[in-house]
């Protein structure tokens, strides 16, 4: 079977070849295995919205005459990396071709693609389910091929009662009766590009905002070529479906998945964190797969992976695979023998319960000690065990005192793409561990008030508009609040914004807020005695002492008191 490759000028004059498209659209359609990931409308969209990144490498087999095999690859400009089209954003990856040349055109391509390019490696994450792979067994693919199974959880949808069951269960019942209260409950789907263009960059803060917050990464904002891509993929009809759960006003909810035929596949799926103890994301999968069903889809794809939750909804699972393949034996032998390293590696790893984010965590922190800081640190961690002395301040502020404040500047409340702004200016900072404490903190109740300025954020606080009791960790004590009363607590500036009034302005902007909750008689805030600089601004404000808590150490030893301070 003749293969050619077409790349560069070459591959983009197909690309714009009507003609040629819809040949690529029939041999689809007559192969088995074949998503729409492998389809020409959704590497149209990839090309062009990458095509500063990636250049198109196609392996065709009988052009000009009747296309019977098509391998569609990128490659970028340097040759050395090659991906199936779509990259990353494809869950499934795979070539075309006629069922007659389903033994004979995978591995002839392959070849091609590979000395076409300068790349060691071509992988195929996930081989989609009835991708024929006898020719695997032939010598030379035998030599340089590394095929690996893994289970797909799938929803199959039925007649539907295993969702009116799931929905009818009390514990379900109960959570959409709480989300009816908050607002009209309403579940659309979208299919106007113009109308998902108005509603992306809020699903965007939310999937983004969780995503760093548990994996320490910011799928959008990271590739700057996402949005518009999948902006494209919208305007190819039946290509996406795109649903919204919105909660009276407000989007609860949202996900985004490619359509293949009777089979949609579980793709972006974003849930507004202010309503998660409501768990929208879960009724979310429910309702969409109430509308598959009345749409004639027979199952959801909830996609390979092993992520608990999926397996929460899925009634069953088949086998997908995944495959690689090198350039020599001795390149395969290299990457087999760091895959067994990591396998080996990883029990240790989960029973210290260290995530790639984790990881990826203490890296960074290790790239930012400096040498001469580190003794200091052990001499000082060190002296506070022979002898340290700590006082927290607790200030209180009345709520019938507190006046009209006119901040000099503006506050955001609840503002996600300010919290995404977040960069580390210190040390001791990670994206990741202020993404998850404030995830934490939102699905908690709490608010958070920031201001940003050219897409960094310069200084945030927290607000807790109930707080009975509260654990100060630098003096080990715990503290009482009077009845009623609200806390701001966590303020932070980055050094190149401090003493231009923020924090200040932020104070004025929280306490007048609290003051409007109601039956809220009392403001507290915390701080450190010999924090100089914070203590002046809590006091410039309006803020009254109340008293002290207090940790002295000596040899080791602790003791905890009580007291108020004649000299504040």
């Amino acid at each position: 079977m003749m293969v050619e490759v077409a790349r560069g000028v070459a591959a983009w004059k197909l690309l714009n070849d009507a003609s040629f498209i819809r040949d690529w659209e029939r041999l689809r359609s007559r192969c088995p295995w074949a998503t729409s990931f492998q389809g020409p409308s959704f590497a149209s969209a990839w090309y062009r919205s990458y095509a500063d990144e990636y250049g198109p490498l196609l392996v065709l087999s009988g052009v000009p005459q009747e296309l019977r095999g098509l391998l569609a690859l990128g490659t970028s400009a340097t040759g050395r990396n090659i991906v199936n089209v779509g990259g990353q954003q494809a869950e499934y990856q795979a070539w075309l071709c006629t069922p007659e040349a389903a033994n004979v055109f995978p591995w002839q391509a392959i070849r091609a693609a590979q000395q076409a390019s300068r790349a060691s490696r071509l992988a195929f994450r996930y081989l989609p389910p009835l991708t024929p792979l006898d020719w695997l067994n032939d010598r030379e693919p035998k030599r340089v091929c590394r095929l690996e199974r893994h289970s797909r959880p799938l929803l199959w949808l039925g007649d539907g009662t295993h969702i009116a069951e799931s929905l009818r269960k009390k514990g379900n019942r109960s959570r959409v009766n709480r989300l009816k209260r908050i607002g009209r409950l309403q579940f659309e789907k979208i299919t106007d590009p113009a109308a998902f263009a108005t509603v992306m960059d809020e699903i965007i803060s939310y999937y983004d905002f969780r995503q760093g917050a548990t994996h320490d990464s910011l799928p959008f904002r990271d590739d700057k070529r996402k949005r518009a891509f999948h902006l494209a993929m919208a305007q190819h009809r039946n290509l996406l479906h795109i649903t919204l759960l919105r909660i009276g006003d407000r989007i609860g909810s949202a996900h985004i998945g490619v359509l293949s035929g009777e089979e949609l596949q579980l793709g972006i799926i974003a849930h507004n964190p202010f309503f998660s103890q409501h768990s929208p994301g879960k009724f979310h999968v429910f309702f969409l797969a109430q509308m598959l069903l009345r749409e004639g889809c027979a199952r959801l794809d909830l996609t390979p992976g092993g992520d608990a939750y999926k397996e929460r909804f899925a009634n069953a699972h088949d086998t997908v695979h995944t495959l690689g393949v090198h350039s020599s034996a001795l390149r395969l032998a290299c990457h087999d023998l760091c895959e067994e390293a990591v396998a080996l590696a990883q029990p240790t790893l989960s029973k210290l319960r260290v995530t790639p984010a984790k990881m990826r965590a203490v890296l960074t922190k290790v790239k930012r000690i400096r040498p001469i800081g580190t003794p200091l640190a052990t001499i000082r961690k060190a002296s506070g065990w022979v002898y340290r002395r700590r006082e927290m301040l607790v200030y209180r502020y009345a709520v019938q005192d507190i006046p009209a404040f006119e901040p000099e500047f503006v506050m955001s409340r609840d503002n996600l793409d300010d919290l995404l702004a977040y960069h580390p200016a210190e040390a001791w900072q990670t994206r990741n561990g202020f993404l998850r404490a404030a995830l934490q903190r939102i699905e908690a109740g709490l608010h958070a008030y920031t201001h940003a300025e050219d897409g960094r954020l310069l200084h945030y606080g927290w607000l807790i508009e109930r707080q009975e009791k509260s654990f100060l960790t630098e003096v080990r004590q715990e503290f009482r609040f009077r009845a009623n009363s609200a806390c701001v607590f966590d303020f932070y500036t980055v050094p190149c914004a401090r003493g231009r009034g923020l924090y200040q302005a932020n104070l004025q902007t929280m306490l007048a807020d609290a003051a409007r909750i109601p039956d809220t008689g009392s403001i507290y805030i915390t701080v450190l005695a010999n924090n100089g600089p914070s203590r002046h601004v809590i006091e410039k404000v309006g803020f009254t002492y109340d008293t002290s808590l207090l940790e002295r150490v000596w040899l080791g030893r602790a003791t905890r008191w009580t007291a108020a301070r004649t000299d504040p």
